[in-house]
């Protein structure tokens, strides 16, 4: 996908978590395109890694560091119980018309993501995305991921890990997604969730 597709679809999901009363700082903008990507099939081509936050994409930061540069979003302050976040800005709004029959492609895609991710907490986000990664990594056993994100994040009980996984799943068997893992799925894989 090129850049300026991959803009229109970052600036449109930033404006559907805004829609939803979400959150847009750039954790859960990257957490919202991480599930975009893996879990609903829109080829951004970012790759991503698991880190305290819960997934992240270097490049998803190179190009969102790109769209404040270019002025189609910016960081704004935050309002009342809103944080500090992403919002959209003329330029961005332009970049979304000029593009539309991109983001018409894949408006199925963005309306799911949008429902089932935009409005959730971070915490959340971080423990589903957490999840998914280990689940697209090849990891089966859902007790496992959860005891690995409660292991290794000691601020969420077993429970909410346990919830995550299975809410996940859940969504993602809504998505149609199977897991086709690369290679099978590895201890040291878990390495990168013992850093958090």
């Amino acid at each position: 996908m090129e850049r300026i597709e991959r803009a229109a679809l970052i600036v449109e999901m930033i404006d559907r978590m805004w829609d939803n009363g979400g959150w847009t700082d750039e954790r859960n903008v990257h957490m919202c395109l991480f599930f975009l990507q893996e879990m609903r099939g829109v080829p951004f081509g970012f790759d991503f890694v698991i880190n305290g936050y819960g997934v992240l994409s270097q490049d998803m930061k190179r190009d969102i560091l790109e769209l404040r540069a270019d002025e189609m979003v910016v960081l704004a302050p935050g309002q009342g119980k809103r944080r500090a976040g992403l919002e959209s800005l003329k330029a961005g709004h332009l970049i979304r018309e000029r593009y539309s029959h991109i983001l018409e492609r894949y408006e199925e895609d963005l309306a799911f993501v949008a429902k089932h991710f935009c409005s959730k907490s971070t915490k959340q986000l971080q423990n589903e995305s957490a999840s998914f990664y280990f689940l697209i990594n090849g990891a089966e056993d859902d007790f496992q991921i959860a005891r690995w994100i409660d292991l290794n994040r000691p601020f969420v009980s077993l429970d909410e890990s346990i919830r995550a996984v299975r809410d996940v799943r859940e969504l993602a068997g809504q998505s149609d997604w199977v897991c086709k893992p690369e290679s099978e799925f590895s201890p040291a894989a878990v390495g990168t969730i013992s850093r958090w």
